[in-house]
């Protein structure tokens, strides 16, 4: 049992239920000053909205809710691409939105931004044409202008966010491991390149699963994309920790274990079981790597082992010495993507017992 700060609690035993791991870490997620819109604000928004749905408590999804129309609101020239759109379009799904129709159109015209920049770059590329792609992209941007698509009736937007998924993924996976690079040039006589880092492996995995937990499985991409995934799980999969986490440099057995990659894997790993598109002889791997995360939640609710962004560089040393100490929204988040998904999976499971032991 992980039970970092206990000597703050001496008291009594500090080690808590699900529930209350979950409620911890979305406090702390809340604490954190969103200053700006980046893919880890993004991933806390999607994490606090799962914990007010799981857990029925409207202080994290009147929070999401709150920051989500902050963010449709605040920016007239245009959405800054790397804001909450999952929470928008659940809104909107629910019906629950306030000036629907212009909240649509403001995410039509990102999402379009966005495709029109990619297909120029070759990958995805939300702030424009640039010289390199990250593989920061594969979450968010696929599975949320699919959704956007469907939403709309628009098959050419659906269409055209997956070519672009699969473009991007040829740039940033490799073939021969199935591991995903931190970011690669754009140039196609450009160099594969190798430094598999552990949180943008976690960003490529959850990203394509949410992708293909909503695309069609009829879509001519499905395959396609659902093999990326499959070669990148098994990818990871073969350099798991004994102890069940992943590495900051998944493939460098002494690289550290890093919480954030951990529980974004695990997250990916167990939807896709979940819904099918995974084996289900992989839940071993999503179970294994739970165990090594799930308490490694202090008394203040901070998922503990999270390292800090590394920059963009090919040095490993660079990412190795990044500190690993402090509370982030992309370690906040992912954490409680993983726990809140563990906890309704609990919760079902409670209510099979109970209805077999009825009979």
């Amino acid at each position: 049992m992980f039970k970092l700060g206990a000597s703050t609690v001496t008291s009594r035993d500090v080690s808590r239920g699900l529930n209350e791991r979950v409620a911890a870490a979305g406090y702390a997620a809340m604490a954190y000053w969103l200053y700006r819109w980046d893919w880890g604000e993004s991933i806390a928004m999607d994490g606090l909205w799962s914990a007010g749905s799981v857990l029925a408590d409207s202080a994290f999804s009147d929070f999401a809710v709150r920051e989500t129309r902050r963010w449709l609101e605040s920016e007239p020239g245009g959405l800054d691409p790397m804001g909450p759109a999952t929470v928008a379009l659940d809104l909107l799904d629910a019906g629950s939105m306030p000036d629907a129709d212009a909240a649509l159109e403001k995410l039509e015209e990102l999402a379009n931004r966005v495709l029109d920049s990619g297909e120029v770059t070759g990958g995805i590329s939300p702030h424009g044409v640039d010289s390199v792609v990250f593989v920061d992209a594969l979450y968010g941007y696929p599975s949320s202008i699919v959704r956007l698509g469907l939403m709309t009736g628009s098959d050419r937007t659906v269409d055209r966010i997956c070519a672009l998924t699969a473009r991007h993924c040829e740039l940033v996976q490799s073939r021969a491991s199935g591991l995903f690079s931190h970011f690669s040039p754009v140039r196609p006589d450009a160099q594969p390149l190798t430094t598999a880092w552990g949180r943008g492996n976690g960003w490529a995995l959850l990203g394509l699963s949410d992708l293909l937990a909503v695309l069609p499985s009829s879509h001519d991409r499905y395959a396609e994309l659902a093999e990326r995934l499959r070669a990148g799980v098994e990818g990871a999969r073969l350099h798991q920790c004994p102890d069940g986490s992943f590495r900051n440099i998944v493939d460098q057995a002494a690289s550290y274990p890093e919480s954030s990659a951990t529980a974004m894997i695990e997250a990916a790993v167990s939807q896709g079981v979940a819904l099918g598109f995974l084996d289900t002889k992989l839940s071993s791997m999503a179970d294994r790597a739970w165990a090594a995360i799930e308490h490694r939640i202090d008394t203040n609710g901070h998922l503990v082992g999270v390292s800090y962004r590394p920059g963009v560089n090919e040095d490993l040393r660079r990412y190795e010495h990044t500190p690993a100490i402090g509370s982030y929204p992309w370690g906040q988040g992912a954490y409680l993507r993983a726990a809140c998904a563990r906890y309704v999976r609990s919760l079902n499971n409670q209510e099979t017992s109970s209805t077999e032991g009825a009979r």
